[in-house]
């Protein structure tokens, strides 16, 4: 029950509070509870995993930040979108239909949100989860439950779970929708995936967006959103769309995009301890 009550309050009634008042006391809210020990089984592991990899330097404010961005994100899910809406935009969206590839990097569902703005259809590609892998902490699926539910209001189209969808998303991409997915995922075994570089270290990345792209003969976009930890506001940057004809040369943009993001503010990827799962072939 200690448990249920601590998960609820940093899973579900702390992200939802932009919902209940002035989202500039929100967010105040949000910068105390980052100075707290909230999400600390996750975020420690993060904070560990940077320290170790040493790649950038981490500051001391490390894990607040990392406590202020988790926040800031999952508060986009409850919400369907940015919570805070000051969002400048870097770069701009091209004609669909294209594949979008982004990273587990600051506050995504911003950027979602924008292109749905845009009046750009976009099918998001998630792994599946099952609610028996939380079965301990009821909570913790709910979390991701309103994060898949958020992601789905943000991009106005239903979630694309992995797994046999290959044909789906390629007749999505036929019928003008736009593709979206995360491509800073450790390969799974037997997946194809291609090396490049990320921190001078080779890296390997799953092919599957990379493919669909030019199979498909579409466009393949790379982007992000950082936030701004002082008031809540975001940068959106899309850099320009790149033909599908030459897989090596997307892999390095998107690895160099996600370079420079990292360096910009590492504590916003989450990602740290699968890096070194990411320089693992398969």
């Amino acid at each position: 029950m200690r448990q249920d009550a601590y998960d609820y309050y940093e899973q579900v009634f702390l992200p939802s509070l932009p919902r209940w008042m002035p989202r500039a006391l929100a967010f105040q809210c949000f910068r105390k509870a980052a100075t707290r020990l909230v999400f600390a089984e996750s975020v420690d592991a993060i904070h560990a995993a940077a320290i170790r990899e040493s790649c950038v330097p981490i500051g001391e404010n490390f894990a607040v930040q990392q406590r202020l961005n988790r926040l800031l994100d999952m508060s986009d899910a409850m919400s369907g979108g940015a919570t805070f809406t000051d969002i400048s935009v870097l770069g701009a969206w091209p004609k669909p239909p294209f594949v979008a590839v982004s990273f587990h990097f600051g506050t995504g569902l911003a950027a979602l949100a924008e292109l749905r703005r845009n009046g750009t259809p976009c099918a998001f590609i998630s792994r599946k989860f099952d609610a028996s892998e939380f079965q301990a902490r009821p909570m913790l699926a709910r979390a991701v439950e309103a994060r898949l539910s958020g992601i789905a209001r943000a991009t106005a189209h239903p979630i694309v779970f992995r797994g046999g969808n290959y044909e789906n998303m390629k007749a999505l991409l036929d019928s003008g929708v736009s593709v979206c997915g995360l491509i800073d995922t450790p390969a799974r075994t037997g997946q194809r995936a291609i090396a490049t570089r990320l921190f001078d270290r080779t890296v390997y990345l799953p092919t599957g967006l990379l493919r669909l792209a030019s199979e498909a003969k579409v466009p393949l976009v790379i982007f992000s959103a950082t936030p701004n930890l002082a008031d809540g506001s975001r940068i959106v940057r899309i850099d320009a769309p790149m033909p599908a004809d030459h897989m090596q040369q997307l892999a390095d943009s998107a690895m160099r995009h996600l370079e420079e993001r990292i360096r910009a503010l590492p504590a916003a990827w989450s990602f740290w301890p699968q890096l070194a799962e990411l320089q693992s072939p398969r």
